[in-house]
């Protein structure tokens, strides 16, 4: 057999036995690097083999960044965090092999109690949710740093080097801001551990990781208060927490390869799903069979009608986050904005009437209302409101912007150096080898995609994003001057470039 069937062959029964993990889709690019290390790991995930002392070794030189490439250590972590329920594969050598080389790589669950961060605001800081006392108090620097949680310039790096889990600690922050634990009844100890579940679920990515579902989770918050949202749109708690809690699991289990090339690649996932939607699918699902785990199961509780009322909203978000909707999305927000502003005397958005007619509302004073369920438009706002949040990153402060973009071309490079490797077309922007020039790049970008939506979003009555219309405005200005300096033979990197009162 050539070494290229033998290397495919690896990489199809490796799709066969985890397909579910969703996660070594990267590790088939490196399989060249030790084709015979990979083989016995996949035999070892088909319970025909056990990793040893010299296995341990090599992932321990590959953690420690010892490998062909920096991305291998990520890819060698990743092993081992998926390995720690598969323990019986593991011989004791290779166990006490990595416990005293290499003591940050723990094979032991990431979801304890005592180490798990779940505060929220201030006063949320001082909760002691009896009897089950789910959250514990967080540290100054942690509460110091959520105090700016409804800010547009959240630095969610800062508080990526405090705590172990940012997706845990902003999406209870959120939810317990609004009181919807209590209000909506939710058990605060399975919230916890579906929350942890979920941030173990995403991949080690540079970009498409639990820390960005963390800061999709963060900007769905600015939205809902500093901008307004849930006023401008009347929601009610169900939506509410519905909307945060399709934040934090948006892209949960991204393998960092798009839509596009998992359909061409004639990949597992494509075919579950049948091409549509693959990776929003994929992510729903993974999501939900988390929650429904008796030790997850934080809506057990609650009527059943709320939890299909929640269900329903969290799939129709999260479905839209899939970029190929992107301008259907915006012209059917376009449509309801002629619609309405058309008929200046309709409430913008009139109520529907709902067997949910008990359902808590009014968010802003925390007092139990009767309002009705969400309706279509409302779920329209809904989904564009997720959407946005999703692709914040350029009109976000520069320095944020900056690292977010740096993040996501390494996973888009990754792509293309597998699209490389199986002879297929590189995807546009995703050639390491012939990068594009990042400055029209970007230029492109916002004016295509992101200043249109933010635009049109910003029309919807009551919702204020004048903050992130201005940094979208000021970024879009300093890749134009790039363009400038280039054309002028200048060779200044873009963020070199000295933002004057002017930008």
């Amino acid at each position: 057999m050539s070494n290229a069937k033998a290397k495919a062959s690896v990489v199809s029964r490796y799709d066969s036995v985890v397909s579910d993990m969703n996660s070594l889709a990267i590790t088939r690019h490196y399989l060249g690097f030790d084709e015979e290390f990979w083989e016995k790991v996949v035999r070892a995930a088909e319970g025909k083999a056990t990793l040893d002392k010299d296995d341990a070794k090599h992932i321990i030189t590959l953690l420690r960044g010892g490998g062909e490439d920096a991305t291998e250590s990520k890819i060698a972590s990743l092993i081992v965090s998926r390995l720690r329920d598969q323990q019986d594969l593991l011989d004791e050598g290779f166990l006490q092999y990595l416990s005293e080389n290499y003591n940050n790589t723990s094979l032991q669950s990431r979801h304890d109690p005592e180490t798990v961060p779940m505060k929220t605001t201030e006063s949320a800081a001082e909760l002691d949710h009896s009897p089950a006392k789910p959250f514990r108090r967080l540290s100054s620097q942690v509460i110091d740093v959520l105090k700016n949680l409804k800010n547009w310039d959240f630095d969610i790096f800062a508080l990526q080097d405090i705590t172990s889990s940012p997706i845990v600690t902003i999406t209870t922050h959120c939810l317990t801001e609004y009181d919807l634990i209590n209000a909506l009844d939710f058990d605060s100890g399975r919230l916890r551990s579906f929350l942890s579940c979920i941030h173990d679920a995403y991949n080690a990515l540079p970009y498409h990781n639990s820390l960005h579902g963390a800061d999709v989770t963060q900007t769905v918050f600015y939205f809902l208060s500093t901008a307004h949202v849930i006023e401008a749109l009347q929601l009610n708690q169900i939506a509410t927490a519905s909307i945060i809690i399709a934040a934090a699991i948006h892209d949960v289990g991204h393998p960092g390869l798009n839509g596009k090339f998992l359909i061409t690649t004639n990949s597992q996932i494509a075919i579950q799903y049948s091409d549509k939607s693959p990776l929003e699918m994929m992510h729903l699902a993974t999501a939900f069979r988390l929650w429904r785990m008796d030790d997850n199961n934080f809506t057990e509780r609650i009527p059943i009608t709320v939890y299909r009322e929640m269900r329903r909203l969290i799939v129709e978000m999260v479905l839209l986050t899939d970029n190929d909707m992107h301008f259907a999305l915006l012209n059917r927000l376009d449509r309801l904005i002629t619609v309405h502003s058309s008929s200046p005397d309709q409430p913008p958005l009139p109520p529907a009437t709902s067997e949910l007619q008990s359902v808590p509302y009014l968010l802003s004073t925390r007092t139990p209302a009767s309002h009705p369920n969400t309706d279509d438009r409302q779920l329209l706002l809904l989904q564009v409101t997720l959407h946005t949040a999703d692709v914040s990153n350029t009109a976000k402060p520069w320095n944020i912007y900056n690292a977010w973009l740096e993040r996501i071309m390494e996973e888009f490079y990754l792509q293309g150096d597998m699209e490389r490797s199986l002879n297929m077309p590189i995807s546009y922007a995703f050639d390491r080898l012939n990068p594009v020039k990042q400055s029209k790049f970007q230029v492109g970008f916002i004016k295509a995609i992101v200043g249109p939506l933010y635009k049109t979003f910003s029309k919807i009555d009551g919702i204020d994003i004048s903050e992130c219309l201005e940094h979208l405005s000021s970024n879009a200005r300093v890749w134009k001057k790039a363009i400038a300096a280039e054309d002028n033979e200048n060779c200044s990197r873009p963020a070199d470039i000295s933002r004057t009162d002017s930008i």
